[in-house]
């Protein structure tokens, strides 16, 4: 089993900035993997990836590997009529949510394919500009 560190991610900007998705010890006998981005400071803000690694039973035993990435957005608050600023809420939510569903029958190359394949789909024009631009791909 590999062990759960600190993540350091570049971000989207002109010139990437690296972000510190810091380590959130999971519970006891928890399968997740929990990490937050704490440079906004207040809890609500902070952005959080989940990694689980889950058996599923069914007709052919597989496991669910899923990654998730959440970076809410603070709404930006005013002052009220009684002259202080509110607490901040989420205004909204950037979200992507990847599972992926391995056979245990399946080879550790085809799941290494599985991956190339998803990482390069990723970095792809035409699927980068949907995510970026909403233009369709067609």
């Amino acid at each position: 089993m590999s062990q759960i560190i600190d993540l350091v991610l570049a971000d989207g900007q002109a010139t990437p900035v690296n972000r510190t998705f810091s380590v959130q010890r999971p519970a006891a006998g928890d399968q997740s993997a929990l990490w937050y981005d704490r440079s906004g400071g207040i809890f609500a803000g902070f952005g959080r990836i989940e990694l689980s690694v889950r058996a599923s039973q069914g007709k052919l035993p597989s496991q669910k590997v899923r990654l998730t990435v959440s970076l809410p957005t603070l709404a930006q608050m005013g002052n009220n009529a009684a002259g202080f600023t509110p607490t901040p809420v989420v205004g909204y939510t950037r979200l992507c949510d990847i599972t992926f569903t391995l056979p245990e029958a399946c080879s550790l190359q085809e799941r290494k394919d599985l991956l190339a394949f998803v990482k390069n789909a990723l970095g792809a024009a035409n699927i980068a500009s949907a995510i970026q631009n909403f233009e369709p791909a067609v």
